[in-house]
């Protein structure tokens, strides 16, 4: 798995620490869970962060200061299901 996140930045800030270990946990998760043959993930977010599938295999997180975009070797998704807090990301099997 590519530790990278590619991003586009809504304005001049570099990515925080804290952000890039919270995403990287979220791309794990994912990882994880596509592998150990689940059909989806949920995954808490926090109340400013927004995640969309972009393409089948990428993510993006929409973080207020900058969007970030993660793709996955492996995992393929179909949709998700957004609640209150969590997503429910659906994986193509």
């Amino acid at each position: 798995m590519k530790e990278d996140f590619n991003e586009t930045k809504k304005e001049k800030e570099e990515v925080s620490e804290g952000n890039k270990k919270i995403l990287k946990n979220l791309a794990d998760r994912i990882e994880r869970a596509f592998e150990e043959g689940e059909d989806s993930v949920r995954l808490s977010v926090r109340e400013d962060v927004t995640i969309n599938i972009e393409t089948k295999d990428v993510i993006s997180l929409e973080l207020p200061e900058y969007t970030l975009y993660k793709s996955f070797r492996s995992a393929r998704f179909e949709e998700l299901e957004k609640t209150d807090g969590e997503v429910d990301l659906y994986f193509i099997r």
